[in-house]
């Protein structure tokens, strides 16, 4: 296996793409096309080749996800809204969505001219990784507040890396602890193989061991998202 090819670099490259085209490329620029069929290239061959990569269920399905995460989220940041450097935020159309007025999209569109290497990746490294903009005039809907009672609420950084900490842990032992003396690993290519994908078709030979899984699967993803 190559350097380019291992697990965490096939993860890693799309997102370097993705904030180099951010970075270093106008909003309406073919580039951002042509290098969205080498992201779903990698996308496609990471996925595909997971498992056998990896040889761990788990990091297969967070390279998987990565990766389609990491596709999506290029084809918002790049082609929908068009984000770029010299305009610091994504393209007219998309700022009058949010609310902003002719003015204040165009102030924000003409906000940088100029920049070093450095600043150019870094701003496309923070655009390709900020799913939802908080704290900025691009917030999405919906974003929960810190505190329900107090939506202006923001913990200082100490107490958001202890809150942080916390759930993280606790998440981690929930999800993994009853399955740290497992002794049926033996046992998973019969529960998990792709025979076993159609339901509906098959009632009448499901175990109840695999609806068991099917349930503990669905938690599990519902508590990682």
């Amino acid at each position: 296996m190559s350097l380019l090819t291992h697990p965490i670099a096939l993860s890693l490259i799309p997102t370097t793409i993705s904030a180099a085209v951010v970075g270093f490329t106008s909003p309406r620029s073919l580039y951002r096309l042509a290098f969205l069929l080498l992201i779903l290239y990698l996308t496609y061959l990471g996925v595909s080749t997971a498992l056998e990569r990896t040889q761990s269920t788990f990091l297969a399905s967070w390279m998987g996800v990565a990766l389609g995460v990491g596709a999506l989220q290029y084809i918002e940041v790049a082609l929908v809204s068009e984000w770029a450097y010299e305009t610091q935020g994504p393209a007219l159309g998309y700022a009058h969505c949010h609310g902003l007025s002719n003015n204040d999209a165009k102030m924000q569109n003409n906000k940088q001219d100029d920049s070093n290497f450095i600043d150019r990746f870094k701003y496309g490294f923070r655009v390709s990784l900020s799913y939802r903009n908080c704290g900025t005039r691009y917030e999405v809907k919906n974003v929960a507040p810190f505190d329900q009672d107090n939506p202006g609420y923001i913990p200082l950084r100490l107490q958001f890396l202890q809150q942080s900490t916390f759930s993280a842990v606790a998440c981690f032992l929930f999800l993994n602890l009853p399955n740290l003396k497992r002794e049926d690993i033996h046992l998973y290519p019969s529960v998990y193989s792709p025979e076993k994908v159609l339901l509906f078709s098959r009632l009448a030979e499901v175990s109840s061991e695999e609806i068991i899984v099917r349930i503990t699967t669905i938690m599990d993803i519902w508590m990682r998202n």
